[in-house]
């Protein structure tokens, strides 16, 4: 299985297979900021689509400082009737800003997304999606299988679900991050609902539009490779380490699940559990002193009385680990000791 981009063709090529009149079915928004080594095949991925209905692209440059914004225009000169653009004077990200552009701009009835240095790799991508929604109404949004890696040659993991449910609720996704942003496809209204209504400012948007907009209705799955996710340096998420990942996403889930009035409360507090016995086994394996260092902080976050109990049983669970390594260690060199001595003995008779 690879991961290789699609081929970058041209505007007439791209349009050729339009049946559909009318204003663009989906729009799809592509946020980038100094992704100029990967923008082209995020364009190649738009450009390398099949599809019977017109869409747009809407390129949205975040003060890029590497020359990415040249290069948002330049796409934008090569396909004056797909692209269309804005670029951001100061960077809406540092400052936590929720824009509206997207959705002002934005014709479709229908939404995709897909970063700067993410791509697609399915030519039929937006098809598959576009028909699966049309033919089920009870659907708000859907996604596919995502490829992740450094290159499109190296496959490090596979972003899926576990089973092949027809659809999901807020519960499946609340356990299971499987669905990533670059395959995310939904409907427009469903998208200026959640921007309207929901108004804390969270770490974690991409969370926050899976599991609330999944509660207006399911979640949809197209069970093939869609997309591929760029693991590299300069990644907002990729590189975060352990304890702030587990802390984001902490306050991001208290934040949906006040929104959603502790409906799946008991949902949000099994996932809190679970990834926080893993963050602590992962940073006591990387260092046991920063480990222990960072728990008051990650308690902080969390906000959940329970996770002291956990964090007693996690050290009581290492310490007991411990001793019996510690015990181990020592039978055999007692082994050792007593067949060194047994030998002594037998030369000596």
């Amino acid at each position: 299985m690879r991961g290789d981009p699609l081929q970058l063709r041209s505007e007439q090529e791209v349009m050729a297979t339009w049946h559909v009149a009318g204003p663009p079915q989906v729009s799809i928004l592509c946020s980038t900021y100094n992704h100029i080594a990967f923008l082209r095949d995020a364009i190649a991925g738009f450009m390398g689509q099949l599809t019977s209905f017109p869409f747009e692209v809407i390129l949205k440059d975040d003060a890029s400082t590497d020359g990415t914004t040249h290069l948002v225009r330049e796409f934008a000169e090569l396909y004056p009737r797909i692209i269309r653009i804005h670029c951001n004077k100061t960077n809406e990200y540092n400052l936590g800003k929720r824009s509206r552009r997207f959705l002002e701009m934005a014709r479709g009835r229908y939404l995709a997304t897909c970063e700067g240095d993410d791509y697609w790799i399915h030519p039929l991508k937006l098809q598959y999606q576009w028909e699966l929604l049309d033919a089920h109404l009870e659907l708000i949004f859907c996604g596919g299988i995502t490829l992740c890696g450094e290159d499109g040659a190296t496959i490090a993991t596979v972003m899926q679900p576990m089973d092949t449910a027809a659809y999901y609720s807020p519960k499946e996704l609340i356990a299971d991050n499987f669905l990533h942003n670059s395959t995310f496809f939904c409907r427009s209204w469903a998208w200026q609902w959640l921007f309207e209504n929901f108004h804390a400012s969270v770490p974690n948007g991409d969370r926050v539009k899976k599991i609330i907009l999944a509660t207006l209705g399911g979640a949809g799955f197209i069970y093939e490779p869609l997309s591929f996710y760029r693991i590299h340096s300069a990644g907002v998420w990729s590189v975060l380490r352990p304890q702030v990942w587990f802390e984001k996403q902490a306050i991001t889930d208290r934040h949906i699940d006040r929104f959603t009035r502790g409906r799946y409360r008991r949902h949000f507090l099994a996932h809190l559990r679970q990834n926080y016995w893993g963050t602590l086994y992962v940073l006591h394996c990387q260092d046991r002193r920063a480990a222990m260092t960072a728990v008051p902080s990650m308690l902080i976050a969390a906000r959940q009385p329970l996770l002291l109990f956990d964090t007693v049983r996690f050290y009581t669970a290492g310490f007991r680990q411990m001793l019996r390594t510690l015990q181990a260690r020592l039978m055999v060199r007692l082994k050792t000791l007593l067949r060194s001595c047994l030998s002594r003995f037998d030369r000596h008779t």
